[in-house]
């Protein structure tokens, strides 16, 4: 579940990584950054943020929910966009908390 993840949930995880399974593909996230977007969200709903994760593959994940998993937290599902690709033809992908 993903109800009470904030930016400050993943703050302190960044630098580390993360294990993804989706639609029969597995990967090693490092979060490389969570960043707090600055709209202003309704009353009631959380603040919207963003993670940035680097992977491993040079073919990028597709999958509607990825399952994720880290020591630090309880696994929980997740969308990420791949957003760039790295000299080395890896990804970057896109997380976005609304």
């Amino acid at each position: 579940m993903t109800e009470g993840h904030s930016v400050e949930t993943f703050l302190p995880l960044v630098g580390t990584d993360f294990t993804v399974r989706g639609d029969g593909l597995e990967d090693v996230l490092r979060l490389e950054f969570a960043d707090a977007l600055t709209r202003v969200p309704p009353e009631g709903f959380r603040k919207p943020f963003s993670l940035t994760f680097l992977g491993t593959r040079t073919d990028y994940m597709v999958a509607n929910l990825i399952e994720m998993t880290h020591p630090a937290m309880e696994p929980f599902y997740i969308s990420l966009s791949p957003i760039a690709r790295t000299p080395e033809g890896a990804f970057r992908y896109e997380a976005l908390y609304n």
